[in-house]
């Protein structure tokens, strides 16, 4: 078995540390992709009135009678954050099927059938978005609104 020169040699290393560059950026791409921002796959989109009640008493240090009368506002907030987000995106998907409906007389029979694709797409991602997102009010069957302790 021969040595390989100290030129090879380097050439391989750099050769396998951009291997592992791209390996690396596509795993974090394949592992973020889907997440909007500030969200990551370990914060449910339902979950952000549980995470504003802990923000609040950590890091305001509040007490527990604090923490009782404060339950009651973040409910309602989160009630209404809900009824917004909810709102939004029927307005959105209203705007989009709109788009599509005046831009359908001017495609191709293929163009419509791929538009036909991307509008599935969206409703298929809208629902997966939805699945952590409860719209029924606070107090109602399927959602958690139980206080910080």
């Amino acid at each position: 078995m021969t040595i390989p020169s100290k030129g090879k040699l380097i050439v391989y290393l750099v050769m396998l540390f951009v291997l592992g560059a791209v390996t690396g950026s596509g795993i974090t791409y394949k592992l973020v992709k889907g997440h909007p921002p500030g969200r990551g796959p370990g914060h449910p989109p339902g979950d952000f009135t549980e995470r504003m009640r802990s923000d609040l008493k950590t890091r305001l240090n509040l007490t527990a009678d604090q923490v009782d009368k404060i339950n009651p506002m973040i409910d309602v907030a989160g009630a209404e954050l809900r009824s917004i987000q909810t709102n939004t995106m029927q307005r959105v998907s209203q705007v989009f099927d709109n788009l599509h409906a005046q831009m359908r007389p001017l495609l191709t029979d293929e163009q419509k059938t791929k538009l036909e694709e991307m509008e599935k797409e969206f409703r298929e991602r809208r629902h997966r978005s939805r699945s952590g997102h409860p719209e029924t009010p606070p107090g109602s069957a399927g959602q958690t609104n139980a206080p910080v302790k």
